[in-house]
């Protein structure tokens, strides 16, 4: 299972896992003799070692790590010893004493049974990464601890910012493009228009949006665009008079539909 793709809440569910493992191992830790319960300690360290989530434990009073998994020590670069010598402050050039001392104030004082927030994480080669941290208290070899469960969110801060990227070439093709782009919902009415579809019609962004097709004043190109609703393009060409304007052109206006990932017709696209 690819943990990048888990739900918020599956998420939880598995941090809440990992903490219970934690106080298990505790409180079978207490029980002398017991060769099943010194299994179950093995089997339950060899989960959170060998999971995909970066696992990071560190004590609540001194902040040094206690317990380091795999993930973690492969992606940041450090063994098992250095990182018994380092605290979160030594990965996280984000955090100061102060800033980590208030960031943990709520699971200290009960206020919050967990946390989660994003920020960046060093590794031992100098290069970060982005994550996403759900952190809470715990019990660890008798004393308090604090869990940090990290998944690397490089991937999907790249996809946002491909999509951030393309987007904003769409919005300045759409903005400077030389012909009227509009889109029409079922009800016929006019919900996006570009600048050139607006300059065309002599009139304003404000006039144009929300704009009834079925109330226009001339209705010769109503009927290509909610053809658009049974999956059918269209083309015309015809003399046009405004409705929000006096302007009065010879205009050629296509029409075609727009499907949702399911197929379904959602809106009508017209180019002007």
């Amino acid at each position: 299972m690819n943990l990048q793709t888990l739900t918020k809440k599956e998420l939880i569910s598995k941090i809440n896992d990992f903490n219970d493992h934690l106080n298990k191992l505790q409180s079978v830790d207490n029980v002398p003799g017991n060769t099943d319960n010194l299994d179950q300690v093995s089997q339950l360290g060899h989960i959170l070692d060998t999971s995909l989530n970066e696992i990071l434990i560190f004590d609540a009073e001194t902040f040094r790590f206690v317990f380091v998994n795999e993930s973690a020590r492969s992606n940041l670069g450090y063994t098992s010893e250095e990182f018994y010598d380092m605290t979160p402050l030594d990965i996280n050039s984000e955090l100061t004493s102060e800033s980590a001392q208030q960031l943990v104030e709520p699971l200290i004082n009960a206020e919050k049974d967990r946390l989660n927030f994003e920020t960046t994480l060093k590794r031992k080669d100098g290069t970060t990464y982005p994550v996403e941290v759900y952190l809470q208290m715990s019990r660890f070899n008798g004393r308090d601890v604090f869990l940090r469960n990290v998944i690397d969110v490089t991937e999907r801060k790249k996809a946002e910012e491909a999509l951030k990227i393309s987007e904003e070439r769409y919005r300045v093709i759409h903005d400077q493009s030389p012909i009227g782009i509009c889109l029409v919902d079922k009800d016929l009415i006019i919900t996006h228009t570009n600048n050139k579809m607006v300059e065309m019609f002599e009139s304003t962004h404000d006039r144009v949006l929300g704009l009834d097709l079925k109330s226009l004043k001339d209705k010769s190109f109503v009927p290509i665009i909610a053809q658009a609703f049974h999956g059918k393009t269209g083309k015309t060409e015809d003399l046009y008079s405004a409705t929000t304007s006096s302007a009065y052109k010879w205009l050629s206006v296509s029409s075609a539909p727009i499907r949702n990932t399911e197929g379904k017709v959602i809106n009508a696209i017209c180019v002007v």
